[in-house]
């Protein structure tokens, strides 16, 4: 917008100053006048002033709002937290009751499990010596002494060979109330060129021998040996010295056992 009259209309003055929106005063004379606005600027003015009341209008409303949307969201929020509480105390007596139905089931499952298995092993017994005493057939265990025997090889023996096949030399039964060995003793020549032959004995046992009611025999049949090394020559080996010092730690060494000494053709 353009001003028509910038001067004072008294005086003829240009130091004018505002006092308000429309009017002005000298500051010479002292007098206070109107400036002329053409219609152009009066609609400007007036749509100025539309504009301005909107604005608080619509800034005052918009206060309103936000105070009701944060007077409403604290009366929610309890309704919230309350609905979730609720919700899992339902989840938690749902387990609950769940876990009181299927822990007796479960039990009484393990259980009947524990005895089916308990029942199923009392079928069978442990070999013991009126089994050796009626003629028992334990060939299937001497097979598999002598295999494990024969395929038995040492990590490093330097010049020493060994001489032929191992011997057998021994078998035994331990047995006491609650379980029982199957021993198998067999003699090992090692020689060497310029030196005297040497003698070791190696023990393989078998664990937990069992009869089924019309008497078969229930086992793995997988033999373990007794280790025990000692020194031939310069290189340790597997065995003892002496079959008797073999004896006295893997029969000797269990009081608590009856020993059967078993008689088997080579």
């Amino acid at each position: 917008m353009e001003l028509k009259k910038v001067t004072c209309p008294n005086c003829g003055s240009s130091e004018i100053e505002k006092v308000s929106d429309e009017q002005y005063k000298c500051s010479y004379c002292g007098a206070t006048f109107m400036i002329d606005y053409d219609e152009e600027d009066a609609q400007i003015i007036s749509k100025e002033k539309e504009l301005t009341m909107q604005r608080e209008r619509f800034e005052h409303e918009e206060k309103l709002r936000k105070e009701a949307q944060t007077s409403t969201s604290g009366k929610k929020a309890p309704r919230s937290i309350a609905l979730f509480m609720f919700v899992m105390i339902v989840a938690i007596l749902a387990l609950s009751l769940f876990a009181s139905i299927y822990e007796p089931n479960n039990s009484s499952s393990t259980e009947s499990q524990t005895e089916q298995t308990s029942k199923k092993k009392s079928q069978y017994r442990l070999l013991d010596s009126s089994d050796i005493s009626a003629g028992i057939d334990l060939s299937e265990f001497k097979k598999a002494a002598d295999t494990f025997a024969q395929n038995k090889k040492e990590a490093y023996t330097g010049s020493w060979t060994q001489a032929g096949e191992p011997k057998f030399v021994g078998e035994y039964l331990l047995n006491s109330d609650d379980t029982n060995m199957l021993w198998f003793f067999y003699e090992y020549t090692w020689e060497k060129e310029g030196s005297n032959p040497e003698k070791r004995y190696v023990a393989v046992h078998f664990d937990d021998i069992r009869m089924t009611e019309d008497g078969k025999i229930k086992s793995n049949y997988r033999p373990e040996e007794y280790y025990h090394s000692e020194f031939l020559g310069n290189y340790l080996i597997s065995g003892y010295f002496d079959f008797d010092s073999a004896y006295r730690e893997t029969i000797t060494a269990h009081p608590e056992s009856t020993v059967t000494e078993i008689t088997l053709a080579d």
